[in-house]
């Protein structure tokens, strides 16, 4: 009880700081998955250790709260989401379970310990009862609460399912994959319909625009694919951005969206007609991982590697007025600031980067002066794997991507182990280095993929006996080395 009389003893006169934007939210680890609460100032995120957490969240300065974390995940958490009547919070995690919570509490009220054969990816609740959930082997599940089972199961696509999306009337269902394709099912019949022909790279997001007559695809090539409600079968456009790559996406307006992207920057981006209007934020060369919109369309979420959620306002956005003609303006300019902590728009930009630089300053800092990593540790950073040496392990036959995968992934730092973005770099070399025939006196390499943002090298080699084709050999998976981290972070 004396905690109010404190509260009441404090200045009268001190009133608490009103900002644009609710302060930002830091975790212990990364954050993989948030997702906005559809009538509450509620926010709820999961990262890779498997935690689950809900905060309150608010513009007044200090006034961000945790009302409660859950650790019923054995593995990471790779998305959460809000039932459409907000009482309850879906959460898959990579042990292949689903969990279904209460808002209020944080009870474990439901759960599906081998919801599927392979780590989940993605949960997307279509109505008070029924709810999807998508893995890494391209296998779609739909699920009745009511029955306590999946309706319908389906695997039409060859690779994991990295989003979701359905209709206003909760009949079709669309799932984009990281074969490239776009998949289409009717919920109400819990049959397949169809499939897209592939695109290039991964599909990594899906968004419905234009009243429901469009259908918007970010892919890893930095490209978004629109296709028209009635034809699925074929891309009907496409925009390339000047991006690493398009990783989530969020509809702000029924022609803007905002994408997260390996660089860091969340662009907004208006559709038909194809423009990048400009800088909602960023998070200083960190990968984003997923974008939330808040009720009401004041708010946009994101979270990244930096292990924060951060908030940015998006009102502006729906004022925004898209000519048909394309002024003309310079190649590779700055990108218009749309929000008051975007790039570019003054002094709250350059505060973001002094409070990033703090830390490194600090005295009493483990780490060596030069900013190289000691051997064994795990750093992170703006790289995918942090520049530090990695051992990959080169099976005498060529194995199974999926094999070659879990070998790359183990060797990302902890913190980013999971992060979709990992996993989809770690994915696409795997199935590059599965394809190429191994001589069977090679066992194990010592590659450093990232030097400085730089290209590949093989430094050593490890063989279990001499072979004649060793020094071709050698050449062959330098240069190959090369090219796929050169498409796969330059995209050229």
């Amino acid at each position: 009880m004396a905690a109010p009389a404190e509260e009441s003893a404090e200045p009268a006169g001190r009133e608490p700081r009103l900002r644009d934007t609710p302060e930002d939210i830091c975790f212990e680890a990364t954050a993989n998955a948030i997702a906005l609460h559809p009538a509450r100032p509620l926010l709820a995120a999961g990262d890779v250790d498997g935690d689950v957490y809900l905060y309150s969240y608010s513009c007044t300065e200090g006034e961000n709260r945790q009302l409660w974390s859950s650790g019923h995940h054995l593995k990471s958490c790779r998305d959460v989401a809000f039932s459409q009547d907000g009482q309850k919070l879906f959460t898959v995690s990579k042990d292949k379970s689903i969990h279904i919570l209460t808002v209020e509490e944080g009870r474990l009220e439901t759960r599906f310990p081998k919801a599927h054969s392979s780590a989940l990816n993605c949960v997307l609740p279509i109505d008070t009862h029924v709810f999807a959930t998508g893995d890494d082997n391209g296998a779609l599940k739909v699920w009745d609460l009511r029955k306590g089972d999946a309706i319908l199961e389906a695997r039409e696509q060859e690779e994991y399912i990295s989003a979701m999306a359905v209709d206003g009337n909760g009949k079709l269902l669309l799932t984009a994959s990281g074969d490239g394709t776009l998949g289409v099912f009717n919920v109400k019949r819990r049959r397949f319909e169809l499939l897209s022909e592939p695109q290039n790279g991964d599909l990594t997001s899906v968004a419905l625009l234009k009243r429901g007559k469009k259908v918007a695809c970010g892919s890893s090539e930095g490209t978004i694919y629109l296709f028209n409600w009635d034809g699925f079968g074929a891309a009907s456009d496409r925009f390339a951005l000047r991006a690493e790559s398009i990783d989530c996406m969020a509809p702000i307006t029924d022609s803007i969206v905002c994408v997260g992207s390996l660089d860091g920057v969340i662009r907004a981006v208006n559709i038909l007609p194809n423009r990048v209007l400009g800088c909602v934020g960023q998070h200083l060369g960190e990968p984003i991982e997923q974008l939330a919109l808040a009720p009401g369309g004041q708010l946009l979420a994101s979270c990244a590697h930096d292990q924060k959620v951060k908030f940015w306002d998006v009102s502006a956005l729906a004022g925004l007025v898209v000519d048909d003609y394309r002024k003309k303006k310079k190649k590779g300019g700055p990108l218009r600031a749309l929000s008051g902590k975007a790039m570019g728009s003054g002094e709250d930009f350059f505060a973001d980067l002094r409070d990033e630089a703090e830390p490194d300053a600090a005295p009493g800092n483990d780490s060596d002066s030069d900013g190289n990593p000691t051997q064994g540790s795990e750093t992170s950073g703006s790289h995918l794997f942090g520049g530090a040496d990695l051992t990959l392990l080169v099976f005498p036959r060529a194995p199974h991507s999926q094999e070659m995968l879990q070998g790359f992934q183990r060797l990302a730092p902890a913190s980013h182990r999971d992060s979709p973005s990992i996993r989809r770099t770690c994915s696409a070399i795997a199935t590059f280095a599965s394809s190429c025939p191994l001589l069977p006196g090679l066992s194990c390499t010592h590659v450093n993929p990232m030097k400085g943002m730089g290209h590949p090298g093989i430094t050593s080699w490890h063989q279990n006996r001499s072979h004649p084709l060793e020094l071709a050999w050698t050449h062959l998976v330098s240069r190959a080395f090369l090219l796929a981290w050169l498409m796969l972070l330059v995209h050229v």
